[in-house]
């Protein structure tokens, strides 16, 4: 009962401070396209849309994000598959494991962020609510494991894990999105050795017989 009690207690707590938040200060940030929220919205934005057109991109995130990602953080629950006891605990613990790694290495590049030339004139004005996405998501990954770990309907652990991982795959696309090789446009050289030269400037000499 004591148990019990302190849950509703954790619970009630984390309700009260989500209100009090949006009180203070989600409901008075401007959502207009020229504001701070705007700006870092449309970068978000941006950086969602920049490599969907990038086949590798997606190839590398399909195969290395999510397939081995998934596979490689499930390891630890085989041994409950296996005596097939508490899989549905053992994978949402796994799946979280692998959320909360995800939204850490996302953090880090929001964090230090380097804008590239054509961002930096848009995108610095807003660095520092930039930053602070980065910082949040730490504080909300070790939130989403907490709260996983508390709760002990197992389906509604196992919805939680799904939509951490999700979550966190969605900030890995954009924050990794500039950092792909394939998003660098190398121009080859032009110069007269392979091009032949300006077609426009005759430089040589024109033979005797076009010139009459």
């Amino acid at each position: 009962m004591d148990f019990l009690k302190n849950k509703m207690c954790i619970w009630s707590l984390i309700i009260i401070t989500m209100f009090l938040i949006y009180y203070f200060f989600i409901r008075k940030i401007s959502f207009k396209k020229d504001s701070e929220l705007g700006i870092i919205s449309d970068f978000l934005k941006n950086r969602r849309t920049e490599p969907l057109k990038s086949f590798s991109y997606w190839l590398y995130f399909i195969l290395i994000v999510f397939f081995i990602g998934i596979t490689g953080s499930l390891i630890s629950a085989f041994p409950s598959y296996v005596n097939g006891q508490d899989e549905i605990n053992s994978t949402s613990l796994s799946l979280i494991g692998y959320a909360v790694v995800l939204l850490c290495s996302s953090s880090i590049e929001l964090i230090f962020i380097k804008f590239r030339d054509h961002e930096r004139d848009k995108y610095l004005p807003v660095q520092n609510g930039i930053i602070m996405i980065g910082v949040s998501l730490v504080i909300i990954s070790i939130l989403i494991g907490l709260v996983t770990y508390m709760i002990e309907s197992q389906n509604l652990k196992l919805a939680i894990s799904i939509i951490a991982c999700l979550f966190a795959m969605y900030f890995w696309w954009i924050t990794n999105s500039t950092n792909s090789s394939v998003f660098e446009s190398i121009t080859p050289p032009t110069t007269d050795s392979t091009t032949g030269g300006e077609p426009n400037n005759l430089n040589g000499v024109i033979p005797k017989e076009f010139t009459e």
